[in-house]
């Protein structure tokens, strides 16, 4: 493995940021079905029938710290090729999702709130971790249908999403958790393309 490929870097930074999609839907999937008067009845269909908190935190984890990592490995690329690595950091600077990562990441390795780096200076914390059912970006819209007497069922566009809220210490909304990582991406996409890091 080529630790210092950006391709190969990115390429497996996308395969994290994927671990926030569950495809198979079904598995997650309970049924109730309760029944009413005249033959007639309700459903009721949980999502978030297995959620594991602790996995579902880990997830997030790998996720944040895959976007943060990209930094230093930035800067060294930069370094090698004659540019200035401060250039990256001063680009961090000027956007918020990028410091919010790196805040949170130092937090899992650190504990909260940071000490030394606060990089936001919004001692950030991600709370309200769910599951939810949601369609996949870039994937056509289909119906998600389900038999509620066979329980058989099916969709090729939906999957179960980590959601979540980041918010600053004093409880304010920044972004949701799939705000931060898209925006994250996005820009560090844009720093890789401007100085020609691939």
């Amino acid at each position: 493995m080529d630790y210092n490929d950006v391709r190969s870097r990115l390429k497996r930074l996308y395969l994290s940021i994927d671990l926030r999609y569950e495809s198979d839907v079904l598995q997650h999937m309970q049924t109730k079905i309760e029944k009413k008067e005249a033959g007639k009845f309700t459903i009721e269909i949980d999502f978030n029938a297995k959620h594991d908190e602790d996995e579902t935190i880990n997830r997030i984890n790998a996720i944040i710290a895959g976007l943060a990592n990209l930094k230093d490995h930035l800067k060294t690329k930069l370094r090698q090729r004659g540019g200035n690595p401060q250039e990256i950091e001063t680009e961090i600077d000027n956007e918020l999702p990028l410091q919010l990562v790196i805040d949170l990441n130092n937090q899992e390795k650190h504990g909260y709130p940071l000490k030394k780096s606060n990089r936001s200076k919004k001692n950030p914390k991600i709370i309200n971790i769910a599951k939810a059912l949601s369609p996949r970006p870039g994937v056509p819209a289909t119906a998600f249908i389900r038999d509620p007497i066979t329980g058989a069922g099916y969709t090729d566009n939906m999957a179960i999403v980590i959601t979540a809220d980041v918010i600053d210490g004093k409880g304010n909304l920044l972004l949701s958790l799939n705000d931060l990582i898209d925006k994250s991406l996005d820009t560090w996409e844009k720093i890789v393309s401007k100085y020609g890091l691939k």
